[in-house]
């Protein structure tokens, strides 16, 4: 066993070596060439052909490259094995130095790394070492290649919101950024004939994003000649919320020509229709113990007259204290259905003390005191949110609408389901206005295509006019990044929690109810 263990050493070792002197041998031959002069009565020695040059640059590359260390992360080690077979390919020619140094793309990629900064992004993240012209060292040549195609990967990556990648906000916030292959930035980056224009289009296409980089560039110019903190905060802002837009696909409608947009900050619902606002109604989000998820889904059906299913924390919360008293009032008044299985249907028999409630099923059949009103929007996802009507109309009055449990409720849904149906079936969509007028029984219509559907988190956006409308930050997302990525968190105080007053003339005609802060 011993000396299978031996032999297994010097093989690896001599393997070492044997590479260690080819990449020797390779390097001496072109240094010979290059460097000796030979008189003109002698022998002419053959100079290496620049196919031959670029050859051995690509060796000394692939050998660097197999030294370096992976990382532990998914994308470093994707990247490491790309690199590794593109440089392992005898097809492929390095793309960023030559027989005279640093080719013209390559300096044209570092100008935009340079200024990365209009971008939004820190040139400080790119900082790549010199390199002299005519630089003839084969090993830092080499070694200047794989550094340029590991900075464009990582360029790649942070134009489509790579920084976001760890920065867990929290758990609401489910937005998380898609790369292109490293496969294919390798191919394009070697083949591109404007590496300029290549970057440029790596970046959001979105109108917002070219609007907040116009007003980006303006704030720093008035920030260069009368700095105050205000001024440095709202660079940031506009920073972040460049950064949000990363994260969201150029085509938002996926081929549909339409989806549903929702800013939580805003407290606003669109429909956007091939570039069109079809729809904009105000809506009531989650509160900040209760918020509603940053994500993006598709909306399969539409439902009307719809049972609302109550969720584990308002049974918990709110209907079990009262059950534990013996008061079933809330039950009789709002026609909530109880259903414990083995224990029963009805809420005065069961001993609530020994019952776990979240293993009872308590809804609310349609009628016009339910709390999902008449429309319900679905689009299944993890955190079992929806958008929906509701029977508090009133709600859409108060300016700030941080108040449901997750879900989002729409002001005007009838109008909204009538829109999507259109576009979806035309001429032959549902009569939504003749449906609701009908007999209250559920009805379910389901879309052939499904709708996009995006719940975004932008505390800033540029109006047609290119004036920058800022909304509150109630979640805190904007200062958990701006101690993510800066360190001027200071300049972002925690949100305050501002609790809705009635006004004191409907003080006495309108009681406090329970349903105001459910789904």
């Amino acid at each position: 066993m011993y000396y299978c263990y031996d032999i297994l050493n010097l093989i690896f070792f001599f393997g070492d070596v044997m590479r260690k002197l080819t990449v020797l041998f390779y390097s001496q031959l072109i240094w010979t060439a290059i460097l000796i002069q030979t008189p003109a009565n002698a022998q002419t020695v053959p100079s290496p052909t620049k196919s031959t040059y670029l050859d051995v640059i690509r060796f000394l590359t692939l050998e660097q490259v197999r030294q370096m260390r992976s990382g532990r992360e998914s994308h470093a080690k994707t990247e490491h094995g790309t690199l590794r077979d593109f440089y392992a390919s005898p097809e492929n020619q390095p793309i960023w130095v030559g027989k005279h140094g640093l080719s013209p793309k390559a300096r044209k990629l570092i100008v935009a790394f340079r200024t990365s900064r209009k971008d939004g992004l820190n040139p400080d993240d790119f900082l790549l070492p010199s390199l002299k012209n005519n630089e003839k060292n084969l090993e830092i040549m080499a070694g200047m290649e794989l550094k340029l195609s590991r900075t464009l990967l990582k360029y790649v990556r942070y134009a489509r919101g790579g920084r976001m990648l760890n920065a867990r906000l929290n758990q609401f916030f489910g937005m998380t950024p898609r790369f292109d292959s490293p496969e294919d930035i390798m191919e394009m980056a070697a083949n591109t004939g404007n590496i300029t224009s290549f970057l440029a289009s790596l970046h959001p296409d979105h109108q917002q994003y070219q609007s907040l980089r116009k007003i980006l560039h303006k704030k720093r110019a008035l920030y260069k000649r009368k700095p105050s903190p205000s001024l440095e905060k709202q660079i940031i802002q506009i920073q972040m919320n460049m950064e949000r837009w990363r994260l969201l696909p150029d085509d938002m409608s996926s081929g549909t020509g339409v989806f549903v947009w929702t800013n939580i900050p805003e407290m606003k619902t669109r429909i956007i229709q091939n570039g069109k606002t079809l729809f904009l109604e105000k809506a009531i989000v989650g509160k900040p113990s209760k918020q509603t998820p940053v994500f993006m889904d598709r909306m399969e059906w539409i439902e009307f007259f719809p049972t609302w299913y109550i969720p584990n924390s308002i049974k918990r919360n709110d209907l079990l204290p009262r059950l534990r008293r013996g008061n079933t009032k809330t039950l009789e008044q709002f026609n909530l259905k109880v259903d414990c299985g083995r224990h029963g249907r009805n809420p005065k028999a069961i001993d609530w003390k020994k019952v776990d409630i979240r293993n009872c099923s308590v809804t609310q059949p349609p009628s016009r005191t339910n709390v999902l009103g008449d429309i319900k929007f679905k689009f299944p996802n993890k955190y079992s949110v929806y958008m929906h009507d509701t029977d508090d109309k009133h709600l859409f009055k108060r300016k700030r609408r941080f108040m449901s449990h997750g879900c989002v409720r729409v002001q005007h849904p009838g109008r909204m389901a009538q829109i999507l149906l259109n576009h979806a079936y035309g001429d032959k969509a549902l009569n939504v206005s003749r449906l609701l007028n009908g007999k209250r029984r559920m009805y379910r219509e389901v879309f052939q295509r499904p709708v996009p559907v995006y719940m975004t988190y932008f505390t800033m956006i540029a109006s047609k006019t290119g004036k920058l409308e800022k909304f509150p930050d109630q979640y805190g997302h904007d200062r958990r990044m701006a101690h993510l990525f800066t360190n001027k968190a200071s300049l972002f105080p925690a949100p305050k929690v501002i609790p809705y007053r009635r006004p004191k003339r409907k003080a006495k005609k309108v009681k406090k109810n329970w349903r105001e802060e459910a789904f």
